[in-house]
């Protein structure tokens, strides 16, 4: 037999359980991509300055992901309340998230080799490289995005 107070506080006691994983992992997640920030903030890499610049981003995907898993501990499948389900709005959190770390990528690059080597290449096959390169990085996304959004 079901006793409802039970089952009631064996689900809070996980509700509870989860949630303290969830934040002691968002914890963890900050602190490690605050002690990143600070040991490549000097550094003079493409991917340290490309990291560098996308923090903040990092920072609300991290905070986006874990609201986004703290209310599917609470209530669930999101199905019910949006047209989306929970794993389909982290994956769309993760996809733009890379999606703009590569733009991001493709800038910071054309500017460097603009700034360090513009003697050894032409400053218009730069640019439209790295116009194509965006373009083409804009299309992979829409292209992924669209069957997550249920578009054929």
């Amino acid at each position: 037999m079901f006793n409802m107070t039970t089952l009631s506080s064996s689900y809070l006691g996980a509700v509870i359980l989860k949630s303290i994983v969830l934040l002691l992992a968002y914890w963890v997640f900050q602190l490690c991509l605050n002690r990143l920030v600070m040991r490549y903030k000097d550094s003079n890499d493409l991917i340290s300055i490309t990291f560098i610049k996308s923090r903040y981003l990092l920072d609300v995907f991290c905070k986006l992901f874990f609201s986004v898993t703290f209310l599917h501990v609470l209530l669930g499948d999101f199905s019910s309340y949006i047209p989306f389900h929970t794993k389909d709005v982290v994956q769309i959190l993760c996809l733009l998230t890379l999606g703009w770390f590569f733009y991001l990528f493709v800038l910071i690059s054309e500017e460097r080799v603009l700034r360090e080597q513009s003697s050894m290449f032409d400053v218009t096959a730069v640019q439209t490289f790295t116009k194509l390169a965006r373009l083409g990085i804009l299309r992979v996304m829409i292209l992924v995005l669209l069957p997550l959004l249920g578009i054929e």
